[in-house]
C-alpha cells in the first residue's frame, strides 16, 4: 500500500469518525428534550382525562400542610371522601398544578409550595366543605379533587421549558455539525483533489 493511499484510508477513517462523533450530542440533547417534554406532559394529560371522568360531590376530610426539609417550603395533603356506585371511597391529592410547586429529590420528592400558595390551598378546601370529584370510572379509588391547570402558564411549567430548551440546543447543536461536517467534506475532498 503506497503512502497515498494510506493518507487517504486515514483520511476516509478521521472523517467518518468525525461525521458519526459530531452527532452524538445534539442527538442527546433532542433526545433529553424529547423525554423531558413527554415527562411532564404525562402529568397535565392524566389531569385532563380526569376532568372528562364523571364528577361527584366530594367532602374535605383534612387538610394537612407540613414544613419540607428546605426552608420556607411545604407540603399539602387535601384528603376527602366521596360516594360512587353506593360505594364511600377515600382520596388524597398533594399536586395542585394551579400553584407554582418545587420538586425535591431522593427520599424528599415533594411537590412543594410557598407559606402563601399552602396556605391558599388550604383556604381553597376547608375541612367538611363540598367539592367536585372526578372519579375515574374504571378504577373509582383514582380520582382528583382538583384538575385545574393552565399549560400556557409559563412560570409554573418549567419542565416543559427545560424539555424544549434541550430540543431547541440539540436542533441548533445539529444545525452546527452539518454545517461543520460540511466545510470538513469540502476540506479533504480539496486535499485530495491535489
Amino acid at each position: 500500500m503506497s503512502d497515498l493511499e494510506k493518507q487517504n484510508n486515514f483520511f476516509r477513517s478521521a472523517q467518518s469518525f468525525t461525521l458519526h462523533a459530531s452527532m452524538v450530542r445534539p442527538a442527546l440533547c433532542v433526545g433529553a428534550g424529547i423525554f423531558v417534554i413527554a415527562f411532564n406532559l404525562n402529568h397535565y394529560l392524566e389531569l385532563y382525562r380526569a376532568s372528562h371522568w364523571p364528577s361527584v360531590k366530594g367532602v374535605v376530610r383534612e387538610v394537612e400542610v407540613n414544613p419540607a426539609r428546605k426552608p420556607g417550603l411545604y407540603s399539602v395533603h387535601v384528603r376527602y371522601d366521596y360516594p360512587f356506585q353506593g360505594q364511600v371511597y377515600n382520596g388524597e391529592q398533594s399536586s395542585f398544578d394551579s400553584k407554582p410547586s418545587s420538586v425535591g429529590f431522593g427520599s424528599d420528592m415533594g411537590p412543594y409550595f410557598t407559606l402563601d400558595d399552602s396556605t391558599s390551598i388550604k383556604q381553597d378546601f376547608v375541612a367538611r366543605s363540598e367539592h367536585p370529584v372526578y372519579v375515574d370510572p374504571s378504577d373509582p379509588k383514582h380520582s382528583f379533587i382538583d384538575t385545574r391547570f393552565d399549560l400556557l402558564d409559563f412560570k409554573h411549567n418549567g419542565g416543559i421549558l427545560t424539555g424544549v430548551a434541550f430540543l431547541l440546543l440539540g436542533f441548533v447543536m445539529l444545525f452546527g455539525s452539518f454545517r461543520s461536517n460540511k466545510q470538513l467534506l469540502s476540506n479533504v475532498n480539496n486535499f485530495h483533489n491535489r
